[in-house]
């Protein structure tokens, strides 16, 4: 189980890094961070990117330091719970990870962008 673990972890830090350092760079279907509201500017576009990607990393952070120890106790005391609870823990490890990045990320974008896209401090300073 911890060897699933420390594979999420992996795979949420990689791919934050990875879109940390090569962001998608403009509104497109298949690459990126990708809702309606991210979708409404290009300027929205770029700040869901970088603020996803910097989510995705400290998840995959976050679910390594949890899965190393598990890991070095060599999962000895793990053996005693059922197999139906340890795949029941991996898929909220898998699940919980994306939800929470999204819900953390519509709501950034929420509080930093109008409805049609445009930066609230901006649009403060245009009125």
């Amino acid at each position: 189980m911890a060897l699933i673990f420390l594979i999420i972890g992996a795979v949420f830090t990689l791919a934050g890094l990875r879109s940390m350092k090569h962001p998608a760079p403009q509104i497109n279907r298949l690459n990126g961070y990708r809702s309606r509201r991210s979708k409404k500017s290009q300027a929205a576009w770029d700040a869901a990117q970088t603020y996803s990607a910097r989510i995705y990393r400290n998840t995959g952070l976050g679910i390594l330091a949890l899965s190393i120890p598990v890991w070095l106790i060599n999962n000895r005391e793990l053996l005693h719970f059922s197999l139906t609870w340890n795949l029941g823990v991996s898929l909220l490890f898998s699940i919980l990870p994306p939800l929470l990045i999204r819900l953390l990320t519509e709501t950034y974008l929420k509080n930093t962008f109008d409805e049609d896209g445009h930066h609230r401090a901006h649009a403060a300073n245009i009125e």
